[in-house]
């Protein structure tokens, strides 16, 4: 499969384990594609709770979507567990694994992960094989480092042709005994109610709001999917003219579901395309998002090391905004006013309150919050900790590509290019503050006490 790598290479005789971190489901995954294509003897998908960084409401998030996990693996007769502590050299020798696919993720606490597993498997006489089952176009792909968002998006689409595939359709594994499964999968349920207990506080506790079963984001293959028709229905026809405007409802809102890989991208596309053609305007700016920005993303921090720290940004870039760090900044907040919404900014605080209650904030207000953690920092070095910090706190699609790469560009100007020089920013493009009085309304004199994670 194109979309696979090698890691480790030896002969795989035995059982084959799909090690499941970023990618939460069975359908449409290339990964299981994959490895029914390669097992011809047990077939085990282990899902790796254990490792995943991830936030409150994110972890909330994948315990909602993990029932409908496990149904997915009983409908395709596939052993299913999940990784709930550092175990899993002892699940691969106690079931007899010799084959291992894995999926890709950039970020370097994966990659760090994968760094770890081949040795072991080498050791092992393990084979490991990495498939990218999270983009379109597999990231490792474009093995040159592109630095501004027109290359990379013109290397994405000379790709688009060989990787825009159907999925194929997987049936009942054939070479897992049924009885064993079912029996097998019934004590991974009872693992799983055991784990959700751990992971949520009852009544009679003072339980944070951020814990909370929402009605914004519910986790599952099922509600993302229609989450999906919902945006179709509703909201698509005015995507390209009002996706910059808070007040207008024009989203996707498919953010959750894509980074944690609960619904694929490739069939979001796929069902885009089918619907409504590749000439229409609205799926070409959806296709700039959900295609080419999503992957560009991963291909800065594939590529990039330091694709969280100022180190990160472009010559140019580095540049200008230590030429102007010891500008007199407007006003400095500390990081505790900021991630409370306290401001004297109302469209600023109304963001950030957003986030925090609901876990997401409008991408548009989102750009300029990370823009105004730039002016309200002593330091540009410090306005980056400080917007992931908060980012990857309180998002819902935190701790991901996505997140780092919008951050860079509206601090560092990351796959951007330099704009008129100005006070404090330097170079980096400036954005204006912009009227939104419904969306400040709706959300700057929320009170927040409650969700504030300690």
């Amino acid at each position: 499969m194109d979309r696979s790598e090698t890691l480790c290479d030896h002969p795989s005789t035995q059982n084959t384990l799909y090690l499941m971190r970023r990618d939460q489901r069975i359908k449409e995954n290339h990964c299981i594609q994959l490895s029914y294509t390669l097992s011809k003897n047990k077939l085990y998908v282990l899902y790796d709770f254990f490792f995943i960084p991830k936030n409150k409401k994110q972890k909330k998030f994948i315990l909602e979507g993990m029932t409908e996990l496990i149904d997915q693996a009983n409908e395709h007769n596939l052993f299913i567990k999940i990784q709930y502590k550092d175990n899993l050299k002892e699940f691969i020798k106690e079931n007899e694994i010799c084959l291992i696919v894995l999926d890709f993720c950039p970020l370097r606490e994966y990659l760090e992960y994968d760094n770890q597993l081949i040795v072991f498997c080498d050791e092992n006489k393990i084979k490991l094989i990495r498939c990218d089952a999270h983009n379109i176009v597999p990231c490792h792909k474009l093995t040159t480092y592109k630095r501004t968002g027109k290359s990379v998006k013109s290397d994405l689409y000379k790709l688009w042709d060989k990787f825009y595939k159907k999925y194929d359709e997987i049936k009942e594994f054939e070479f897992n005994n049924k009885e064993e499964v079912k029996k097998f999968n019934k004590e991974t349920l009872k693992q799983f109610e055991e784990i959700k207990q751990e992971n949520t506080e009852y009544k009679n506790k003072r339980m944070k709001n951020s814990l909370l079963p929402t009605d914004y984001h519910k986790g599952g293959y099922k509600n993302g999917m229609e989450e999906l028709e919902n945006f179709f229905k509703n909201r698509f026809s005015i995507y390209d003219s009002s996706r910059n405007n808070p007040e207008a409802n024009a989203l996707s809102n498919l953010s959750p579901w894509l980074h944690s890989g609960q619904i694929s991208a490739l069939k979001v596309v796929q069902l885009a395309v089918k619907k409504f053609g590749m000439k229409n305007q609205n799926l070409q700016t959806f296709l700039n998002e959900v295609f080419v920005w999503k992957e560009t993303a991963d291909h800065f921090c594939y590529h990039e090391k330091n694709y969280d720290n100022l180190n990160g940004a472009l010559p140019w870039a580095k540049q200008t905004l230590e030429q102007h760090s010891k500008d007199k900044r407007p006003k400095i907040y500390s990081l505790k006013q900021l991630e409370c919404g306290e401001t004297e900014d109302y469209l600023w605080n109304a963001g950030q309150k957003q986030m925090v209650i609901t876990g997401k904030m409008h991408g548009y207000v989102r750009m300029y919050w990370a823009k105004n953690c730039l002016l309200w920092s002593k330091t540009p070095g410090e306005a980056l900790e400080r917007a992931i910090f908060l980012n990857d706190k309180y998002s819902i699609d935190a701790n991901d590509p996505n997140g780092y790469l919008g951050i860079m560009w509206s601090i560092c100007g990351t796959m951007d290019q330099g704009w008129g020089e100005r006070e404090v920013v330097g170079k980096i493009r400036s954005m204006k503050k912009f009227k939104c009085p419904e969306y400040i309304s709706r959300w700057a004199n929320k009170k927040i006490d409650e969700f504030i994670d300690e």
